[in-house]
């Protein structure tokens, strides 16, 4: 499949700042509104070689706030949530051949947006260790979050929500504590949390089903 249209004058240093993360070409993209994005990992336990992998778009207004979204499962990726569902990618195969083309709709227009392969082992996230438990799970959350923050300086003051969906209505709650007890600890990077969303959250299933 030819790549010839690929939008290259969008990775202008203007648009999309240099950073080793940078995604600067995207194999089977056809789409002609090609977004500053970045991807890669960072480590996400003091104990483990555990990596959490993130997808990131930057919005170019600054100022928007930043949503991090995750799937649930446990255990899907929220590659999932990027490429069918609010992200600005779609996967499609009407040629005989998959292409990714440009989103008609994506919360990427109100704000910046991470899509985070979570737990550990995830999607394209990597495990030492693999994590039994929420508490272990929330801690590598947080320690990512500082690392993404500290690597994306730019950040800290903007207004962050936590988002996800099923499995997720487990995760954001337990994210948002861990973060709120870590900015009570007086840290050198503080996680501006203004609020959480969850859409079709398990919560506590044997509650929900009765």
């Amino acid at each position: 499949m030819s790549h010839e249209n690929w939008p290259l004058e969008r990775q202008t240093d203007d648009y999309c700042p240099k950073h080793p993360h940078r995604v600067s070409y995207l194999p089977y993209y056809t789409g002609s509104d090609y977004p500053c994005n970045y991807a890669g990992t960072f480590k996400s336990s003091t104990e483990y070689n555990n990596y959490l992998f993130y997808w990131f778009f930057r919005n170019q207004d600054a100022s928007k706030p930043l949503i991090l979204f995750v799937n649930g499962g446990p255990g899907a990726s929220s590659m999932q949530g990027l490429f069918y569902e609010n992200g600005p990618f779609r996967v499609i195969n009407e040629t005989g051949d998959y292409e990714i083309v440009d989103a008609k709709k994506s919360w990427l227009e109100e704000a910046s947006m991470i899509y985070l392969d979570n737990p550990a082992g995830t999607g394209f996230s990597i495990a030492e260790q693999n994590l039994s438990t929420l508490d272990e799970i929330r801690d590598e959350f947080v320690t990512f979050m500082v690392a993404f923050l500290s690597e994306y300086k730019e950040y800290q003051n903007n207004e962050i929500y936590l988002a996800g969906q099923s499995f997720a209505g487990k995760y954001i709650p337990n994210f948002a504590t861990a973060v709120l007890e870590h900015n009570a600890s007086n840290p050198a990077v503080k996680i501006n949390l203004k609020g959480i969303m969850v859409g079709n959250p398990i919560a506590s299933p044997i509650i929900e089903r009765t």
